[in-house]
């Protein structure tokens, strides 16, 4: 029998070519065999949250971070995973805690666990953890500015806090204009915050439902925490409302084809693309790997034939074409030449 890192190993082209179904099942054989690998069970757990499988991805990480709660980035998943996906304050937070207990917790780590400590109104937790925070960064102006409001309204013997975090609802952001809302949404994606972005591009649209950007957006995000199903209905309105946007149509047809699993939708999109813009790198690549997924191969060896003669350079066109022909033809033609 194969070890489990070998197994593990013969996964890997699997996830890399977004087969996310036939990983799942790879991983559960392998930890079937080896259910103490913890690495697969947090790596399946990623699988699961990709397939929306919430439940699911919640007990492989537990399972990952009972198998090894020392390893510090299976416990910050776990943590996060209660925050970010499950929307679960109190078990985010104990999450949180025990990775700090660990002494695996970094400035964002603090930095959450003061916003959730807020949330159920631990003041004096929240005031330590922020103070924390300013040790380790002391540029953190977010955390120095939630601070001193919390100890100011602590001292006046005030219940809450006059604003409260981002994860209390307010994020800093003018909720009756727009654009400050969108740019808010950009800047907390940029700092990783994918489930404030998505609030502040919830009231966005709440205000504006035809605004196909933040649609598309929320795509992006919806996808990022685990909830495929709303990423796909956020890209189909966008590409409603804008049609011929094509980078919103790359999206949706990308979120059809290697997560939702609806190959002939997505083919007929990259295929409709094509029609705009038959040199679309990006496009050839994904219309070719449709192709050899439902196993028209000839189609998938002339799109990524396409590719070379745009870009000769291109080695991942050229990888996928020698292993669709099964000799390396084209090496033969440069040595030839």
């Amino acid at each position: 029998m194969k070890t489990p890192h070998e197994m593990y190993k013969d996964i890997q082209p699997l996830i890399d070519n977004g087969w996310n179904r036939a990983a799942v099942v790879a991983m559960e054989q392998l930890l079937d065999h080896h259910p103490d690998f913890a690495q697969g069970h947090h790596d399946l757990a990623e699988l699961y949250l990709a397939e929306g499988e919430k439940e699911k991805a919640a007990a492989a990480y537990r399972k990952a971070v009972d198998l090894e709660p020392q390893n510090h980035a299976f416990s910050k998943k776990l943590a996060d995973y209660y925050h970010v996906v499950m929307e679960n304050v109190d078990d985010a937070l104990k999450a949180y805690h025990r990775l700090i207990d660990n002494g695996g917790a970094d400035a964002e780590t603090y930095f959450i666990a003061a916003n959730l400590s807020l949330v159920v109104q631990r003041f004096e937790d929240a005031i330590g953890l922020y103070e924390k925070v300013l040790e380790m960064e002391p540029w953190h102006a977010e955390a120095f500015e939630y601070l001193e409001k919390v100890k100011a309204h602590v001292k006046s013997g005030n219940a809450t806090p006059a604003q409260s975090p981002p994860e209390a609802e307010a994020l800093g952001a003018d909720e009756t204009d727009a654009d400050a809302l969108y740019e808010r949404s950009v800047a907390l994606g940029v700092d990783g915050k994918d489930a404030e972005a998505i609030a502040m591009l919830e009231k966005l649209i709440a205000m504006q439902p035809e605004n196909a950007l933040a649609h598309n957006d929320l795509g992006v995000y919806y996808q990022r925490v685990g909830d495929p199903q709303k990423s796909c209905a956020h890209y189909r309105t966008a590409v409603g409302l804008e049609p011929i946007n094509s980078t919103f149509q790359k999206n949706l047809a990308d979120q059809l084809c290697y997560v939702v699993g609806e190959i002939g939708e997505a083919l007929s999109i990259y295929l409709r693309l094509l029609k705009e813009d038959p040199e679309d790198i990006e496009v050839l690549m994904a219309a070719g790997d449709v192709c050899r997924a439902i196993d028209r191969q000839a189609d998938a060896e002339l799109f990524y034939s396409r590719v070379i003669e745009i870009e000769p350079w291109n080695s991942l066109a050229g990888d996928k074409l020698d292993a669709l022909r099964g000799v390396d033809e084209r090496k033969v033609a440069i040595q030839a030449g």
